[in-house]
């Protein structure tokens, strides 16, 4: 009986023993992914959507991807992230930018800003076009300072004129995406 018992305890340990083996083994390792240093601007999709037309006017779809082209390009021309060589690697980047308003997911809505929604996908191909790398992001939610969340909750964003930062906070977020491709 009491060798059935040790015999057991053994067991007991060598299964146990098993378990934290088998929880520290590595996984291979993906292989490393080399882009150029500078990319070449291939294809920049941007799409809106909202939950309801509001009765004052905001940035279309066309002055929004405007906008958002043009602060891409000054910023990663800045950080001398993009060329028009032709051996370069080319990146399409493709947004989903949701318009909120204040109250969109109740029976009260309202046509005051609130937060956007942001989806993007930064796609590096080679100068062939073969896909290398992609990033995407999901659920995105741009957040505003002490007095912006005073403004949305107060319904005083009411011009065209926040969706400016809105979008230079999305173009920031795509740069430093591209920027760190090359630094891992």
């Amino acid at each position: 009986m009491k060798n059935i018992k040790r015999s057991l305890s053994y067991l007991f340990v060598v299964v146990f023993a098993m378990l934290f083996v088998g929880c520290g083994s590595t996984q291979p390792s993906a292989p490393q992914i080399f882009v150029s240093k500078q990319l070449k601007i291939d294809k920049i999709e941007f799409n809106l959507t909202e939950f309801h037309r509001s009765e004052i006017v905001y940035h279309t779809r066309n002055e929004l991807e405007a906008l958002f082209k043009n602060d891409l390009s000054t910023k990663l021309k800045e950080k001398d992230l993009i060329t028009e060589d032709l051996n370069a690697d080319l990146v399409d980047i493709v947004i989903e930018y949701q318009r909120r308003y204040v109250g969109d997911a109740t029976p009260l809505k309202s046509d005051s800003l609130g937060y956007p929604n942001y989806e993007y996908k930064v796609i590096v191909k080679n100068n062939k076009g073969k896909e290398l790398l992609e990033k995407d992001r999901k659920n995105l939610i741009f957040k505003g300072g002490f007095a912006m969340n005073l403004q949305v909750i107060a319904g005083t964003l009411r011009d065209k004129k926040y969706e400016l930062e809105f979008i230079e906070a999305l173009s920031n977020t795509i740069v430093a995406e591209i920027d760190a491709l090359n630094k891992k």
